[in-house]
């Protein structure tokens, strides 16, 4: 029996998972890793701890008795984009990563923007402008501020293309990937030479771009040996995090659009050519499936938000909690069932760290608002739910106005393990909820493309067996009601706050 190991590369945390060929979780693993913060607005990693703890994750995985080592047929590889790895020639880093959320980027951003245009740089990438997430904007940075380590770089690579190279000494990242960083034309997996000078880097210096689903390399000796895994199994390049998510929601609901809660929010909505919003407010990616694209509006901080505040706010009762991440959300959900729909008038604007689709603005700051002396924790934990249920259907809005008018919503992510929230949801935007039945969703859609790749793609019976234990939420009229009130407060108070920060930046320039 052939397995697929997954390794999903999330902004703070590893999880390793081990799929068969019916789409049947194995094991699964996860492991958090530490982000520096030299500064209160700076994210970086360190590139051998987060590799170490990439390790292990795999290594509890394939610690599981349900499952044997020898049986795993390939890696496959998905994550999130923009983080920056600087590497030598002798593979040590030249500088800790620079996360995707870290803005110091943002003033290069800017500068690149200007000389392209926005109108020219949408239609060439997708990309809704420039700005301190992406790959570029992050490339600029480096040179302008490290010019005398350029030098030393052997390989620039984002998170992908490096526990690629980690695993298998390939130099490679998918078109999925590398179309969102600005360095890549949308329609062909060629770098943008225009860009990469813009940018000050050197294409030999960057990774091949490949397609979704691609063996990129072969796993080396000997980390097969130390983790009991054949030698020379392929490593394969399995999309963006949320376009491996969105494909293995559209293979068990192909009609509803794909909503992922994970550290960011994201919505994808699938279509069979470019599409370009007249108002320039919906990033185009390419998708995992030959031809086709996705409209992907996104916002940086969803469970991010969530884990900072259970972080702050939520210390662990008992020695078991400590050990268990899930429980002290479990805590923070069953609050927030305490409080009514609203959250009797708090509202919290969630841009922890800049705010994505529809303002795209790196200066925006989260905001907790309408606090009483009679309100209690239940209702800024209800508040922090809500928010991205608010901020989803601010999306779904954007969306319509393009035409697209899904009939549901399905969810996948961390976010959908919670009725609550799924609930929620359901009643902020007013369509049908379901439950992505993967419980691993972008994990399940990095090992379909792996098994694709083995020439053995799932069947139709599978994925229609898997689509028959999807959950349903209904939205609740009542609440619905509730609502819609709530939600025209949150978007005047998200309006409000953007002209006040334009109002600061003008003071602070007199």
């Amino acid at each position: 029996m052939d397995l697929i190991l997954v390794i999903d590369a999330g902004t703070t945390s590893f999880k390793a998972a081990v799929f068969d060929a019916a789409l049947q979780l194995k094991a699964v693993a996860a492991r958090e890793f530490e982000i520096l913060r030299p500064t209160t607005d700076r994210a970086e990693l360190n590139p051998r701890n987060y590799w170490s703890a990439c390790l292990g994750a795999i290594r509890d995985t394939l610690q599981s008795r349900a499952l044997d080592a020898r049986q795993v047929a390939a890696i496959a590889v998905t994550g999130h984009t923009d983080t920056l790895f600087a590497l030598d020639e002798n593979d040590a880093p030249v500088i800790d990563a620079i996360l995707w959320s870290d803005p110091r980027a943002q003033p290069q951003a800017e500068r690149i923007q200007r000389r392209i245009g926005l109108e020219r740089l949408y239609r060439t990438t997708g990309q809704t402008g420039a700005s301190s997430v992406h790959f570029a904007s992050r490339l600029a940075w480096f040179m302008e501020t490290h010019g005398e380590l350029a030098g030393r770089v052997a390989h620039f690579l984002q998170t992908q293309d490096f526990l690629i190279y980690c695993l298998s000494g390939a130099a490679a990242v998918d078109h999925s990937i590398a179309c969102c960083s600005l360095l890549a034309y949308l329609g062909s997996r060629e770098y943008w030479p225009e860009m990469l000078a813009l940018a000050g880097v050197e294409e030999e210096k960057l990774s091949r771009i490949i397609a979704p689903g691609e063996i990129a390399g072969r796993l080396k000796p000997d980390l097969a040996e130390s983790l009991g895994l054949p030698a020379g199994i392929p490593v394969i390049a399995a999309a963006m995090d949320a376009t491996a998510a969105t494909l293995a929601i559209g293979s068990i609901a192909p009609d509803s659009i794909a909503e992922t809660t994970g550290a960011a929010l994201v919505v994808g909505a699938v279509c069979d050519a470019p599409r370009f919003d007249p108002r320039i407010r919906v990033p185009c990616f390419e998708h995992a499936l030959p031809g086709r694209y996705l409209l992907l509006p996104w916002c940086e901080t969803a469970g991010a938000a969530l884990r900072w505040y259970r972080d702050q706010f939520f210390a662990p009762s008992s020695i078991s909690e400590k050990s268990s991440a899930g429980s002290l959300y479990d805590r923070i959900t069953a609050e927030a069932a305490e409080a009514a729909p609203g959250s009797d008038g708090v509202i919290l604007l969630p841009h922890f760290a800049g705010s994505g689709s529809p303002d795209f603005d790196p200066a925006a700051k989260a905001c907790l608002y309408g606090l009483t002396m009679g309100h209690q924790r239940k209702h800024v934990s209800r508040a922090f739910l809500e928010s991205i249920a608010f901020l989803l259907k601010r999306n779904l809005d954007l969306l319509a106005d393009m035409g697209v008018q899904p009939a549901s919503i399905t969810s996948a992510g961390g976010g959908s393990r919670s009725p609550l929230w799924c609930q929620i949801k359901a009643d902020v935007t007013g369509l049908p909820v379901r439950v992505c039945p993967f419980a691993e969703a972008t994990s399940a859609g990095a090992a379909m493309l792996a098994f694709q790749a083995l020439g053995r793609p799932p069947g139709e019976t599978v994925l229609r067996d898997h689509a028959a234990l999807a959950r349903l939420f209904q939205p609740h009229p009542a609440a619905r009601s509730a609502y819609q009130k709530t939600y025209r407060k949150f978007t005047w108070l998200n309006d409000a706050l953007q002209s006040a920060r334009t109002s600061e930046k003008n003071l602070t320039t007199l």
